[in-house]
């Protein structure tokens, strides 16, 4: 009897548990390491690309905020940061909130969604800059790739952005070499 059960029950767990927490490489419908191209045409790509300021070079932006599929009810504003035969390294979303405090409970909420869908545990990071101050939770994926949900409070403005995104460990690395630089 004991037999029939193993020979029942291990493969079931085997699938339950491959099956059980996928993940997480994507963001909007986009995938980080993808050819910008699934997502949007070579040509837009070409006519609307810019530098990415906050990396030395190698780096592009691009807005896609009108050729998003899929969008979130977390973000209105979209990014993609991408090299120079156009691989996505970078998926940005932001969207402005009424205050800090609903700002801050649609993080709690949202990080608490993400952890229990992923199967992941979120780390908490708050930082005050010269000009803004960010409420994080983020998360590093077996890739080392990072992904934050965070809100950034601008001091001059008093806008409060909702913000989600989900960066490359080679993206990370330019941007963290162009701040040690000290451009």
């Amino acid at each position: 009897m004991k037999k029939l059960l193993l020979t029942l029950l291990l493969p079931l767990s085997i699938i339950s548990s491959a099956s059980y927490g996928e993940e997480l490489n994507s963001l909007f419908g986009i995938t980080l390491y993808e050819n910008a191209e699934k997502y949007v045409s070579s040509n837009y790509i070409g006519n609307n690309k810019v530098k990415n300021t906050e990396t030395i070079k190698g780096y592009y932006d691009l807005n896609i905020t009108n050729q998003i599929k899929v969008k979130s009810p977390y973000a209105s504003i979209y990014w993609i940061t991408l090299d120079r035969n156009n691989i996505v390294h970078s998926i940005y979303g932001d969207r402005n909130s009424e205050n800090l405090g609903n700002c801050l409970a649609t993080l709690e909420n949202l990080s608490e969604t993400i952890e229990d869908k992923y199967e992941i545990d979120f780390e908490y990071w708050e930082n005050s800059f010269p000009g803004f101050k960010i409420y994080s939770y983020y998360h590093y994926n077996s890739l080392n790739d990072y992904y934050a949900i965070q809100c950034k409070e601008e001091y001059e403005t008093s806008n409060i952005f909702l913000q989600i995104y989900f960066d490359t460990d080679d993206f990370g690395s330019a941007t963290d070499d162009f701040y040690k630089s000290g451009l």
